[in-house]
């Protein structure tokens, strides 16, 4: 039996605060071919990993040495509770100075803002082209096949 393909979507949203900018790219669409899932009426396991650069971040318009932390949420729009959306840094990015840590293993999301990754700035007031990769967990030939789609809330905050 052949089934539809299972599309999901994940939509990102960048808060900040105060004067400092964030620059994001499209949003990932993954979509599981149907004869991926080909055992109708038993549960299929899988996991859809994005590209380690699906995401990329500027900030700019920091304060010279001064701490930052970046917070990481999802709200989900047309979302199944049976789906799990996970996130990572996958890249330090680039600066004259300064350190970024934390968020480099995969979190799961919540609807509740969680600790992602801290930026030290250093002696320079921009972080440019820190990465980001995201994986889909729980994805079922129990889910039924259509668009899912939830949103990424990033908060920067001093």
């Amino acid at each position: 039996m052949e089934y539809p393909y299972k599309m999901i979507r994940v939509l990102l949203i960048l808060m900040f605060l105060s004067s400092f900018t964030f620059g994001q790219s499209a949003p990932w669409t993954s979509s599981i071919a149907a004869g991926t899932l080909t055992e109708a009426g038993s549960d299929y396991s899988l996991t859809q990993t994005s590209a380690t650069n699906q995401t990329t971040i500027s900030v700019s318009g920091m304060l010279r040495y001064a701490t930052y932390y970046v917070s990481i949420h999802k709200i989900d729009t047309d979302w199944n509770s049976g789906l799990f959306l996970w996130a990572r840094r996958s890249s330090n990015g680039t600066a004259s100075s300064g350190t970024i840590t934390g968020g480099t293993s995969f979190i799961q999301l919540s609807g509740s803002p969680q600790s992602f990754f801290t930026l030290y700035a250093g002696n320079s007031t921009s972080r440019t082209n820190i990465q980001f990769q995201y994986q889909i967990t729980g994805i079922s030939v129990l889910i039924p096949a259509k668009t899912h789609t939830t949103t990424m809330v990033y908060t920067l905050t001093d």
